[in-house]
């Protein structure tokens, strides 16, 4: 049988212990807490050097925000800021900002963080500075240049390539341009000058044969073939544009030849009439009124009307003078109408496009105009009146109060004064009739137009469609008959 467990309730002793036992325990705890203390500040250093480390980093990484941000502002890209150079504007701005930057103390706690801080700041500041010196250097070059450029434009555009080469040199010798910004601008200032002088050869009132310009451009190897490709476009379109008018002076030459030859077919013969300078349609049409002169023929209504329609349209500008004569032939030859109205129909067609603006008071006082300019010599006999220079001078000068006078008409329309215009202008044209010398010239010479300025005119260098145009005028002007004026082109070498 097992016994019951005894359990002891009697109150427990005190062990002895002895003071060095006691000391020992003590200094074992001191140690102990004096190791936890340690342990706190080493954790509460690193926590401060992170901490200071953290915000230099931040004001660091804000510094190297701002700069990039300034010395990258588009402000700097432009030449000027409010009327001044941007170099000296960015020089005063970036001043005021080193200074800022500089003076700036952020909230670093930790020292050593605080000394790194500084010193790549310093760094980072150093570093933009020398960017910013770069740039200003830049801006001043790119304005120097652009004003050099400036300068040279201006030259060019007033012709004047020497100053323009020089002001290219002062860009090179001041270091401005590189040699290659030098090379190539002044290969584009020698290709615009070589260019120039080919343009002012289809300036107006310039002289010359284009066609060898044409031919001197393509073979010139001081400019590049696409700008000589369109340089030769350009003055092959002024050419063809002068041979234009060119041929409407020799055109309205013809037509003028033709309505005098029509109105003094009498006095022509068939010789005349085959040495007249005319378009092919009146010389067959003169030809054959010529040799059916003398038959005879009568006049029907269907005739008469067709060749009066024929008349009023070329009047009215609605058909040609060409189809018109060829209508009155068709009518001729049909026997629609006689001969001699198919002859008073070809005169009223060279003279139907003036019919609206005659005017009897107009016609007398111009004529009587142009005898007063001519000392009373009546506009044939000019040149038997007067040596050759004096009566070129006269007709032309007679021509122009003929032409006055008709503009002015024609500008006033119905209502226009004829004697009162005549009144107020006659004085002027009498003055300057009065200062024509009486000198001495060959025959015909005076009439010819010198191809090239400045040298006398002769069988070489002589303007074809200009002489034309000169004789015309005078014919006009003397009244000459249509083979007086064959006889000159004759004596000029310019029958066809």
């Amino acid at each position: 049988m097992e016994l019951p467990r005894y359990q002891s309730r009697t109150l427990p002793t005190v062990a002895a212990e002895s003071p060095a036992s006691a000391g020992a325990g003590a200094g074992a705890m001191g140690q102990a807490l004096a190791r936890g203390a340690d342990v706190v500040a080493d954790v509460t250093t690193m926590i401060g050097r992170a901490e200071g480390e953290a915000a230099a980093g931040a004001a660091l990484a804000d510094l190297q925000v701002e700069l990039t941000e300034f010395t990258g502002d588009p402000r700097w890209q432009q030449p000027e800021l409010d009327g001044r150079p941007t170099a000296d504007v960015l020089k005063e701005e970036w001043e005021r900002k080193q200074r800022e930057l500089l003076a700036r103390k952020p909230a670093i706690g930790w020292r050593d963080a605080r000394n790194a801080y500084e010193q790549r700041r310093t760094q980072l500041v150093g570093q933009a500075g020398v960017e910013v010196i770069g740039q200003q250097r830049k801006l001043m070059v790119d304005r120097g240049k652009a004003l050099t450029d400036y300068e040279a434009q201006q030259y060019v555009n007033a012709g004047s390539y020497d100053l323009a080469r020089q002001a290219y040199q002062r860009g090179i010798d001041s270091g401005l341009y590189s040699v290659a910004e030098y090379v190539q601008r002044t290969q584009t200032l020698e290709q615009t000058a070589v260019e120039d002088g080919y343009l002012r050869r289809i300036a107006p009132g310039a002289d010359g044969d284009l066609a060898e310009t044409v031919t001197a451009v393509l073979g010139d190897a001081r400019l590049p073939p696409a700008r000589r490709n369109v340089l030769a476009r350009t003055i092959s379109a002024e050419a063809e544009r002068r041979e234009r008018e060119t041929s409407a002076v020799l055109q309205r030459g013809r037509q003028e030849t033709a309505a005098f030859a029509w109105s003094n077919i009498d006095a022509l013969s068939i010789a005349d009439i085959a040495r007249l300078n005319v378009d092919p349609e009146d010389r067959t049409a003169l030809f054959k009124a010529k040799r059916s002169a003398l038959l005879d023929g009568e006049d029907r209504p269907s005739g008469v009307i067709a060749v009066s329609r024929a008349l009023g349209d070329v009047a009215a500008g609605r058909e040609t003078r060409g189809n018109a004569l060829a209508a009155i032939q068709r009518a001729r030859d049909a026997g629609e109408i006689s001969e001699q109205t198919a002859r008073k129909a070809r005169e009223d067609v060279a003279g139907a496009a003036a019919a609206a603006f005659r005017d009897p008071v107009r016609d007398q006082l111009v004529s009587l105009g142009a005898r007063s300019l001519n000392k009373g010599v009546p506009s044939d006999q000019i040149l038997t009146m007067f040596k050759a220079q004096e009566a070129s001078e006269r007709a032309a000068l007679a021509l122009e109060w003929e032409r006055d006078f008709t503009a002015a008409a024609l500008r006033a329309g119905p209502g226009f004064d004829a004697q009162r215009w005549y009144e107020q202008n006659l004085p002027r044209y009498l003055k300057r009739s009065e200062a024509i010398a009486d000198t001495t010239t060959g025959s015909y010479d005076y009439l010819r137009v010198p191809k090239d300025k400045g040298q006398p005119a002769g069988p070489t260098n002589m303007d074809v469609a200009a002489t034309r145009a000169a004789i015309q005028k005078q014919r006009q002007a003397n009244g000459w008959s249509p083979a007086k004026v064959e006889e000159i082109y004759r004596e000029l070498g310019l029958t066809d």
